[in-house]
């Protein structure tokens, strides 16, 4: 590695470069660029397809999110077709009125030799901006690949990083709708146990932060851990079971982004004195409707972990009655709320982590909730009233009901708003 952190692979030991563009069915266009000289220990697959006699690919891969959830890829623009690029060579992004691409790549020395096609016809700085930006579309934590290529790609990733983060979300097609993104600064869930904090927008950090987030809401918003039960009389809309499925995801996906929210909110805090008013403010700030919908949401998620943790202790043979797993789901509920939706992903899959073993912290922070609860009971400590109780008091307060029929309010105002959704 150089002082400045580039790695010591020059441009001018990477010229032998290889390309090779195909067009699958959809339309789409695929890109692999590796060098000859390494075979595969620089080889890059993008796109869907791969034609015949390409370079071996490695695929780039992915971070731990994607080790185990459902994969998640932003659809993006078809890049132009290799005749169109040679023929035209015209100018793809634009990053200020009066200046393109085409004026700031001359700043980066030999960009027209990172990427060739086999008959060594250097492709513009554009395309391969271009490229770069479809490979951390695939995969946002290819950043750290493509800068090992070459010190020319290591500049060109770090030079127009606001750049490209800008693109990617301006074609990001709704993908980051429910994830909080209009926020800054936020809570990194990468690192959760140690809680980073990430203070700029339009870095590779926040995108892959996003694009994390965006998984974390398709994955929970299909999970049972959120059932609906239609049986149990709740949704009551009389609707086909398809649309009735989608205006349910939606109005879990709201939830999350509302969770998502009130676990932002508490950036900069540490005493959980701190914690608990700021989270009680962002409660009392909501309407009926928004409240209704996050309350509504974690009772689905502490409802349906009561149910899976009953399955789980019979599995193991442990013996719990109901009381210990309504202590159990209520310590859920309040991690949910304090961490945000990531704890319950981290909680369902966060062994398929080998490597951070998410769900170990989980665990870790589900015993020392129990312990704090009974000691609470035990009147050894003083202790906090749980968010969630926080947010019904809250909810009585603004529609002007009791405790009985609270939770009938809520489901009503859910209802309404799942019946207005534009599908």
């Amino acid at each position: 590695m150089s002082e400045e952190g580039a790695p010591s692979l020059l441009p001018s030991e990477v010229t032998d470069l290889s390309e090779e563009v195909a067009m699958d069915q959809t339309g789409d266009v695929s890109y692999c660029v590796a060098n000859s000289k390494t075979e595969s220990a620089t080889d890059f697959a993008f796109g869907l397809a791969t034609p015949p006699g390409t370079p071996k690919a490695v695929t780039i891969k992915p971070d731990w999110f994607g080790s185990y959830f459902r994969p998640l890829r932003v659809l993006r623009p078809a890049l132009p077709t290799l005749v169109e690029i040679i023929n035209n060579r015209q100018t793809i992004l634009t990053f200020r009125p009066g200046e393109n691409i085409t004026t700031l790549i001359p700043k980066v020395e030999n960009y027209n030799m990172l990427v060739q096609t086999k008959n060594s016809i250097a492709l513009p700085g554009e395309i391969v901006l271009r490229i770069i930006e479809e490979a951390i579309n695939l995969e946002p934590t290819a950043v750290r690949t493509l800068s090992l290529v070459s010190k020319g790609f290591y500049t060109l990733v770090n030079t127009f990083e606001k750049s490209i983060v800008g693109s990617l979300i301006l074609s990001d097609n709704g993908a980051l709708t429910y994830t909080n993104s209009t926020t800054s600064p936020i809570i990194g869930t990468a690192t959760i146990s140690a809680y980073s904090v990430l203070e700029d927008k339009l870095t590779y950090k926040w995108y892959s932060e996003m694009r994390a987030r965006a998984i974390i809401v398709e994955t929970l918003s299909h999970h049972d851990i959120m059932f609906m039960d239609p049986g149990g009389n709740w949704p009551t809309l009389e609707i086909e079971k398809s649309e009735l499925y989608q205006r349910e995801v939606l109005m879990k996906k709201a939830g999350l982004l509302l969770l998502f929210k009130l676990a932002d909110c508490i950036v900069g805090l540490e005493s959980t004195s701190d914690i608990r008013g700021e989270q009680s403010r962002f409660l009392e700030r909501l309407g009926e409707t928004d409240l209704a919908i996050l309350i509504a949401c974690v009772e689905l998620l502490g409802g349906n972990f009561k149910a899976r943790e009953q399955v789980v202790c019979a599995e193991r043979g442990e013996q719990l009655d109901n009381h210990d797993l309504t202590e159990r789901m209520c310590v859920f509920e309040d991690k949910v709320q304090r961490f945000g939706p990531y704890f319950a992903c981290a909680y369902l899959n966060g062994h398929l982590n080998s490597a951070r073993r998410p769900d170990i912290w989980v665990m870790e922070e589900l015993q020392q909730g129990l312990e704090d609860l009974n000691a609470f009971e035990l009147g050894y400590t003083m202790a906090f009233a749980s968010l969630q109780s926080v947010g019904w008091r809250i909810f009585m307060h603004k529609m002007g009901t009791t405790q009985s029929n609270s939770w009938n309010e809520a489901k009503k105002l859910v209802e309404v708003e799942m019946a207005g959704y534009k599908l």
